[in-house]
């Protein structure tokens, strides 16, 4: 076993991280892992180090990199690692590696083991992963290392740290002026069994407008089309209890096409970075005209 040192930069991440650099273990053989692997066709990838940012993004901490005979790297990624023993047999083109996202008084350089990556989640960064202790509770024994824990397809728009939530983000095609909430959110996220997406606190707010930057998104607040407009008539498509709000100053307003949806704006997106406004504003105009509007869905991870 040996420790790799790579810089990386991790989208999602708002709390400054104490380390500039990433351990993790590489295991070149003889090693035998059995676990979930997600997507099974893996991605390919240029180096060791987007392998391990993808595992990040991903919210994973194990996978394999895969070298054929023509030196292209494939990244393969755990849905969940079910055991991990240095039993088997030896292939110097697959080796598995498992990210140390503790966070630590110093970066050290020293020498690991899959083992001690979970023996003490006490030293986690909450902003990265809280939800990483959870994995103490799944181990059945610390030297089978057998855990499952929760999973975040590659591909997917973000993963909300504060709602635990993957997040999907798909771009309006064209204006389509006229087509209510109901048929937006059908057609974009609960057509293709995801959620829409709701906004409980200042926290996730806050997140999730870091996570969207210079995007603008439709989120799932409305006014049901049975509904005339009025200001209180706002509800979360999925039942939220509407018990924080975050509206742009002068919105929401009435007479405005479709006044009935509203968006989110990006903390990068100029004079409502962060904030709420409603309809087919200005705001969302110029977003679409240069293809950085959308429909934000979401849901739990797998």
């Amino acid at each position: 076993m040996r420790m790799l040192l790579y810089s990386f930069r991790w989208f999602f991440v708002i709390k400054t991280i104490h380390c500039a650099y990433i351990k993790y273990t590489e295991i070149s053989g003889p090693f035998e892992v059995t676990g979930d692997i997600r997507p099974s066709k893996g991605s390919l990838v240029a180096n060791d180090q987007e392998c391990v940012k993808l595992a990040f993004e991903s919210n994973v901490t194990s996978g394999y990199i895969i070298k054929n005979d023509y030196d292209i790297l494939t990244c393969m990624l755990f849905k969940y690692l079910a055991s991990y023993s240095n039993k088997g047999d030896l292939n110097p083109k697959k080796r598995f590696f498992m990210a140390d996202l503790r966070q630590s008084d110093q970066c050290s350089t020293e020498k690991t083991t899959v083992q001690d990556l979970l023996s003490d989640m006490t030293k986690c960064d909450k902003m990265i992963c809280d939800d990483l202790k959870e994995l103490a509770n799944f181990s059945s024994t610390q030297k089978a290392v057998t855990y499952k824990r929760p999973f975040c397809e590659t591909g997917q728009f973000g993963f909300n740290r504060i709602t635990h939530r993957c997040l999907y983000a798909y771009p309006f095609q064209q204006l389509h002026v006229g087509t209510n909430p109901e048929d937006r959110f059908k057609s974009e996220c609960t057509g293709k069994s995801l959620d829409t997406t709701s906004i409980s606190s200042k926290d996730a707010n806050d997140e999730l407008a870091f996570t969207l930057g210079v995007t603008t998104q439709l989120i799932g607040l409305y006014i049901p089309k049975k509904e005339a407009w009025a200001e209180d008539k706002f509800e979360w498509e999925d039942g939220s209890k509407f018990a924080y709000q975050n509206w742009a100053e002068g919105y929401p307003k009435k007479v405005i096409t479709d006044s009935k949806m509203v968006f989110l704006h990006g903390d990068k997106v100029s004079g409502v970075a962060g904030q709420w406004t409603n309809g087919f504003n200005e705001h969302v105009k110029a977003a679409l005209d240069i293809g950085v509007a959308g429909v934000l869905c979401s849901k739990t991870r797998t």
